[in-house]
């Protein structure tokens, strides 16, 4: 453009509006590189392998989550007037989660029906039993009693409401929900799976199946410290022709033990950490629950005497039909699961009365 055409106060303003021009498509490109990124993400975590990814970590079964990103964007901080900077945003940060779960030792199985039935024979403690017998005698009855045993499937849910202006223009809004409502889940799952008292919808846990601990167990009283407590169960459990696999505890009777001291006021440690971080006192693994009060605990064997049947896996699904969802811009998001709870021998499980410790 000429200057004769233009006058020198018309170029500076011309000059102005095409540098304001450039800035706003410079803020746009920023804004459409932010969102290509989480683009990718989502895409990458909405994949077969990324949900499997996601899965396994949250279940227990890897110990990182890896998600592997190329991205040919450059995401710059979008400038400001004066003296000032953009304001940088970290990850999202939710409530606090256990960091072990109900699964970490439970066996999980995959079922099609909304009800497991089982049978647990008990033994009639008049029967007697396999014995020697003479020639041609009468062979004793074994005296094996059979039970009809139902564990329903129950659902486990619970819905949030979220802006469609925060999944819009927060980065990562939808990973964080991925990640943070599975973790959510897996608390409620593990109160079920422990103390569900079984009425209404509720599952009925190993908390309400298991008896209390019984003294004296050899040397161990109600007085004795909490390692000498966790030893006595697992011997009342072996009594019982049993095995224990796992305890689970308060955190303050999992503080109780790494702290236990000797008469001297020495730390005593009969304990150890394995390659996976687990406590165990021989080779029984214990691991803390915010399901239980501080002097509580339950320990037995996780491994085949409960079992998890999962007739639908947790799902998280997006619904922008919901309520008024539609006139006010509000999403609805789901998790859901459905699982059983068989527990096959109860008495493989004891509660641990550590309250009674002096």
């Amino acid at each position: 453009c000429s200057s004769d055409l233009f006058p020198s106060h018309d170029m500076q303003k011309l000059e102005k509006a095409q540098a304001e021009m450039a800035r706003a498509k410079e803020a746009q490109n920023e804004m459409r590189g932010v969102k290509s990124i989480q683009e990718e993400i989502m895409e990458k975590l909405s994949t077969e392998e990324g949900e499997k990814t996601l899965k396994d970590f949250l279940a227990g079964r890897s110990k990182k989550l890896d998600i592997d990103i190329e991205s040919k964007v450059v995401v710059k901080p979008t400038g400001s007037t004066g003296s000032g900077v953009a304001p940088q945003f970290a990850n999202l940060v939710g409530p606090g989660h256990d960091t072990w779960h109900a699964r970490n030792a439970i066996p999980v199985f995959p079922t099609q029906s909304d009800l497991i039935k089982f049978i647990q024979f008990t033994v009639d403690p008049a029967a007697t039993g396999y014995t020697t017998v003479a020639e041609n005698g009468q062979k004793p009855d074994l005296g094996y009693i059979p039970t009809v045993v139902d564990a329903p499937v129950r659902k486990i849910a619970g819905l949030l409401d979220v802006s469609d202006e925060f999944n819009s223009d927060v980065v990562g809004a939808r990973a964080f929900w991925a990640y943070e409502l599975p973790q959510a889940y897996l608390d409620a799952e593990d109160y079920q799976i422990f103390k569900g008292d079984g009425t209404g919808q509720n599952l009925l846990g190993v908390w309400e199946q298991a008896d209390v601990q019984s003294f004296p167990q050899g040397s161990v009283t109600a007085g004795s410290n909490y390692i000498d407590k966790l030893v006595a169960a697992q011997t009342e459990v072996r009594k019982l022709k049993r095995n224990t696999t796992a305890a689970f505890i308060s955190p303050v009777a999992y503080q109780e033990l790494l702290i236990n001291k000797d008469d001297g006021n020495g730390y005593t440690y009969p304990i150890h950490f394995g390659n996976d971080n687990i406590l165990r006192i021989g080779d029984l693994p214990i691991m803390w629950s915010n399901v239980f009060e501080d002097g509580e605990g339950v320990i037995g064997d996780f491994a085949r005497g409960v079992a998890i049947f999962q007739r639908e896996a947790m799902q998280i699904r997006y619904f922008e039909q919901n309520k008024d969802n539609v006139e006010k811009n509000i999403t609805t998001i789901r998790l859901e699961g459905r699982i059983a709870l068989p527990i096959y021998y109860p008495e493989a499980f004891k509660q641990l009365a550590f309250e009674a410790t002096t």
